[in-house]
């Protein structure tokens, strides 16, 4: 199958990624230690943080992004519901924040 531009690949994944990262920092030590085993590819470390501290909204979204680079995810269309997951817990936790960077998001997604 060939990727038209609307297609979502690896490589629009990890920009859009490299988008909310950039510009929706940690606010704490735990949502750096998440980044940290994030950045590292330890997905399973993020999702135990996430499931150790349900509430915060950071760690939510953190925990959705490394599945949706995931082959089966992107073939299946199923990073598009990965990553509006991630965006909606990245809006409740910074709102102002998920603003200043939505339309550069969305244009890589697009």
């Amino acid at each position: 199958m060939v990727a038209t531009s609307s297609e979502l690949t690896q490589e629009k994944i990890q920009q859009a990624i490299d988008v909310l990262l950039r510009g929706i920092p940690p606010k704490t030590e735990l949502h750096s230690t998440a980044i940290a085993a994030f950045k590292s590819g330890d997905y399973k470390q993020v999702k135990k943080l996430s499931l150790l501290h349900v509430s915060d909204k950071y760690l939510q979204a953190l925990s959705y992004l490394g599945g949706a680079l995931n082959p089966t995810n992107i073939a299946s269309g199923n990073s598009y519901t990965i990553l509006s997951e991630s965006v909606r817990n990245f809006l409740l936790f910074d709102q102002e924040a998920w603003k200043a960077i939505e339309t550069e998001f969305n244009a890589v997604i697009e």
